[in-house]
């Protein structure tokens, strides 16, 4: 598409909006999201089945922070609204770095 894009038009400045490359980060993490989910959601169940197999009571596990797989999961939900949030914000993009870098500074 690129090749396209310059052949046909090749004085054409490429741009990029801050609406495109905050979504492209949004559905990046949006998928990591959702798999991780899933994922702690199945070692959750097998732990689960393993604890009633061996007639114990299940205790979830547990983070350095105190924190269950759940709750972690829980905080990943929170930092998707914050992102939708920054996206709203904003509608153009001039540098893509120092964007993602404000995005990134999110998660601290």
């Amino acid at each position: 598409m690129m090749l396209i894009a310059r052949r046909s038009f090749p004085k054409a400045t490429v741009t990029n909006d801050r609406f495109h490359v905050h979504k492209l980060y949004y559905d990046a993490i949006d998928e990591l999201r959702i798999s991780l989910r899933w994922m702690a959601r199945d070692v959750e169940n097998e732990e689960i089945a393993r604890c009633r197999k061996a007639g114990t009571a299940y205790v979830p596990f547990r983070y350095d922070n105190g924190d269950t797989r759940k709750q972690l999961l829980a905080r990943a939900e929170s930092f998707n609204a914050k992102v939708k949030a920054f996206r709203s914000q904003f509608r153009g993009v001039t540098d893509i770095p120092f964007s993602l870098f404000r995005l990134s500074k999110l998660c601290a």
